[in-house]
C-alpha cells in the first residue's frame, strides 16, 4: 500500500498498546501522530524523539479532536478505562469515532479485547461491545482487534512475589486451566499490518492470541528465561 501523505493517529500512544502501535508505524514508514494531553511528559517526549509528531489534546473535548483528526488517513483507538472509568471509557470512544467520521478519516482502527460480543455482564468486556457497535454503525471502514489477557500484565498486575527464595505468581485460576495470552508488542505489530493491507482486513473483527499456556507453564518458562525458581500459587477462585 502506497503511505506516503497517509497520516496515522494513535491515541493511549503513552501507554502499552498505543506506544507499540506508534512503534510499528514509524518503523514501516507512516506518517505517525500521537494524541496526548501533556506533550512535556516524559513518554510523550521520548515518543517525539522516535520520530512520532505529538497533537495535544484531549478525548473528552471534542473540539481538540477535530483539530487534531486534520489531515489523519487512520486512528487507532483505544481508551483507559483505569484512569477515566467505564462512562469515561464509552465517552471517550464514541468522541473519537465522531471525530474521525466528520473528518473523512478513512480507516479506523479499534482495539477491543477477546469475547466483547458475548453478553457477559461484565462492564470491561460490555462498554467495548457497545463501542463496536457504534463504530460498525458510523459508516466509517473499520477493522475491530480483539486481544485477550496481556502476558505484560505479568510485569504489572501479577508481577511475581519472592518469597523464601523463589517467584510465586499468584493467580485465582485453577492449575490446568489454560490461558490465552498476546503480548502488547505484537498488538502494535498487527496494527501496522492492518493499515498496510486495507483490503484484506477492512470491516472485519479479529481475535488476537499469541499463546496459551497454563500459569504453570508460565512459571517454567520464567525460570528458564530469568534464572530462579518460579512457582504458581492458585488462589481459591471463589
Amino acid at each position: 500500500m502506497e503511505k506516503a501523505g497517509k497520516k496515522i493517529l494513535v491515541t493511549g500512544a503513552t501507554g502499552l498498546q498505543g506506544g507499540a502501535a506508534a512503534k510499528y508505524l514509524i518503523k514501516n514508514g507512516w506518517e505517525t501522530s500521537a494524541l496526548v494531553r501533556d506533550p512535556e511528559k516524559e513518554t510523550a517526549r521520548k515518543l517525539a524523539e522516535s520520530g512520532v509528531t505529538l497533537i495535544k489534546g484531549d478525548m473528552n473535548d471534542k473540539e481538540s479532536l477535530k483539530k487534531a483528526m486534520a489531515g489523519i488517513y487512520g486512528v487507532f483507538s483505544v481508551q483507559n478505562f483505569w484512569e477515566h472509568g467505564y462512562d469515561g471509557e464509552l465517552t471517550q470512544g464514541k468522541n473519537l469515532i465522531d471525530a474521525a467520521k466528520d473528518a473523512g478519516v478513512k480507516h479506523f482502527v479499534y482495539s477491543s479485547v477477546d469475547g466483547a460480543e458475548r453478553n457477559s455482564g461484565l462492564p470491561h468486556f460490555d462498554v467495548k461491545d457497545l463501542l463496536e457497535k457504534y463504530l460498525k454503525e458510523s459508516g466509517l471502514t473499520y477493522t475491530i482487534l480483539r486481544p485477550v489477557f496481556f502476558m505484560d500484565n505479568f510485569n504489572s498486575w501479577f508481577v511475581p512475589a519472592e518469597q523464601d527464595g523463589k517467584f510465586v505468581i499468584s493467580m485465582a485460576m485453577k492449575k490446568d486451566i489454560k490461558l490465552q495470552m498476546i503480548a502488547t508488542d505484537d498488538i502494535g505489530r498487527i496494527t501496522e499490518i492492518v493499515f498496510s493491507n486495507p483490503d484484506e482486513y477492512s470491516g472485519k473483527s479479529i481475535a488476537l492470541a499469541g499463546d496459551e499456556l497454563t500459569i504453570p507453564d508460565a512459571a517454567k518458562i520464567y525460570s528458564e528465561v530469568k534464572g530462579g525458581e518460579y512457582i504458581f500459587n492458585e488462589l481459591d477462585v471463589e
